[in-house]
Order: C-alpha cells, then structure tokens, then sequence
C-alpha cells in the first residue's frame, strides 16, 4: 500500500511537472509569435538606417560639388578679373603712348612755327 502511494504521489508531481510545462510552452508561444513578427521590423529599421547613411552620403557629396562649383566659378572670375587688369595696363600704356606722340606732335608744330617765323625774318 505503501509503495501504491508513493507511485500515486510521483505520478501526481509527474502530472504537475507536465502541466507547468504545458503552461511554461503556453506562454512561450505568444512570445515567439511577437519576437517572429519583430524580425521583419528590425529588418526594415536596418535597411532605413542603410537609406540614412546613403542619403547622407548622397547630401554630402552634393555639398561638396557645389562648393566644387562654386571654387570653378570664383577661379574663372579671378582669371577674367586678370585678363581684365592685363587689358587695363595695355589701355595705359597707349594713353601713355598717345599722350607722347601728342607732345611729339606740339613740339613739331612749334618747331614748324619756329622755323616759319625765322624764315619770315631772313626774308
């Protein structure tokens, strides 16, 4: 009898082990189940953070072309602004160059005045 009750009880703790189990896998389930839809999320989480960094990149390398850009157009206006400069010295010397034969040419007719008066003179 003694041993029939023993049986009885480790059958009785067996069935309750069981049933905690059953819980245990009950309860576990639902668990799975949200951790099984988490993963598509955390997939999209990732590849949005990929599209963040290239997005980024894509930001910055659009920066640094037009600062590119910008650099291009200063140098073309730095070099017009010397072309500009080279064609205002050439202008000067000219003027200088026009203003001497402008004292050339006074300096001839006073000497042709000169030489009328003293041919008048002899005369």
């Amino acid at each position: 009898w003694t041993v029939l009750l023993v049986l009885c009880r480790t059958w009785t703790v067996l069935l309750a082990l069981c049933r905690t189990w059953t819980v245990s896998l009950a309860l576990c389930r639902p668990w799975t189940v949200f951790l099984a839809l988490c993963r598509p999320w955390t997939i999209l989480l990732h590849l949005c953070r990929t599209w963040t960094v290239l997005l980024t990149l894509c930001r910055t390398w659009t920066l640094l072309l037009a600062l590119y850009r910008t650099w291009t157009v200063l140098l073309v206006l730095c070099r017009t602004w010397t072309v500009l400069l080279a064609l205002c010295r050439t202008w000067t010397v000219l003027l200088a160059l026009c203003r001497t034969w402008t004292v050339l040419l006074v300096l001839c007719r006073i000497w042709t005045v000169l030489l009328a008066l003293n041919c008048i003179r002899k005369t």
